[in-house]
């Protein structure tokens, strides 16, 4: 597998301390036969004026996509960057390998999938990183400060692998990093079905036709399929059998009515039970172009209501309870449509008719 090169922010690097990754060049000037040499290696000090000497002399400096996690974690730990700037960081970068993934044009070989696979798992690390001291409140105002990318889909895989790893966490409290992680993974790979999907469908702005929405609803399937092609490998330390089985299951329903397979209960795998409120929660509080959100406490009521039809009640009850500390839930005169399904955010929460 040849090696993967990427050009760093430079205010991103750090500076005037030993780096945890190496510096490269690219000494060719003919495309597609790069050859890329070390020219600093891992632990020596960069200084500013060194930079701007190499950008001088060279023109572009390069790291390894291997390292990108130890690049993304320096810059998280810079003490000098906001909150706000340290999520920026990891969505922009979380975004390039949705971008990766989803661009229909390029040749999504083996290879590729797997170097895409193992950056999205150092992103994911990162999240874990960054929302390790945080609540769900204040991640939900964390998200709701964030600029929004043209393309829903990216956005949403985003906050959906980091609600993913706090509701993993109010379940589990003691889990380990490569628990968090899975958790993450799965939430952020959630939807890769739909790369199999028509931008078509995926970007249309009006309520999808019956036949238009049972092709969205084969993206779990897609998405197994995808992630079950010979040779794709889980990244160091992550199960890619529980992330598919979060890809798979996360529309299946706790009283049997979802689908791919119809199971419920017990029988969806407990993270993509996770997942299931993850995903809801996000699709009516976050705005999109076309529909505005519904605030914490509307979605607490509306959530409540299917409790026990699509959501499992432990589960719901651990976040609902853990909301309720910062948030009361509001008795609104909204119903949500029996078959809501936040793949179609078209179908609108109807007000409920009082005599």
């Amino acid at each position: 597998m040849s090696a993967i090169y990427f050009v760093p922010d430079p205010e991103l690097l750090l500076y005037d301390r030993p780096l945890p990754y190496n510096l490269f060049i690219n000494s060719s000037s003919v495309q597609a036969r790069e050859h890329f040499i070390r020219i600093l290696p891992r632990g020596e000090i960069l200084t500013l004026e060194d930079f701007e000497a190499m950008k001088h002399k060279y023109q572009q400096i390069y790291l390894s996509e291997e390292e990108r996690g130890e690049y993304l974690k320096g810059a998280c730990q810079d003490q000098g960057k906001t909150e706000n700037e340290k999520v920026t960081i990891l969505k922009s970068t979380a975004i390039s390998h949705l971008e990766s993934l989803f661009d229909t044009k390029r040749d999504l070989s083996v290879d590729v999938v797997n170097q895409t696979l193992v950056g999205c798992r150092q992103t994911v690390e990162g999240f874990v990183y960054l929302v390790k001291d945080y609540d769900l409140a204040k991640l939900h105002e964390l998200i709701g400060n964030l600029s929004f990318h043209d393309y829903y889909t990216y956005d949403h895989s985003i906050n959906v692998s980091m609600y993913c790893i706090l509701i993993h966490k109010l379940i589990y409290p003691n889990a380990s990093e490569i628990e968090s992680v899975n958790a993450g993974m799965g939430g952020f790979l959630h939807d890769i079905g739909k790369i199999r999907i028509s931008n078509r469908i995926l970007n249309k702005v009006g309520k999808l036709s019956d036949e238009e929405f049972a092709e969205i609803k084969r993206h779990p399937e897609m998405g197994k399929i995808f992630l079950s092609q010979q040779g794709v490998q889980a990244p160091k330390g992550t199960e890619i059998g529980i992330i598919r089985n979060i890809v798979y299951q996360h529309h299946e329903n706790y009283d049997g009515t979802g689908y791919p397979d119809k199971v419920g209960g017990e029988k969806i795998h407990e993270m993509a039970r996770i997942a299931a409120v993850a995903d809801f929660f996000d699709a009516i509080t976050t705005k999109r172009a076309y529909s505005e959100a519904l605030t914490v406490e509307e979605a607490l009521h509306v959530m409540r209501k299917t409790v026990g039809k699509k959501l499992d009640p432990k589960i719901f009850e651990l976040f609902y309870r853990h909301m309720t500390t910062r948030y009361n839930e509001k008795v609104c005169m909204l119903d949500i449509a029996p078959d809501f399904d936040p793949c179609q955010p078209h179908i609108k929460l109807k007000r409920e008719k009082h005599d």
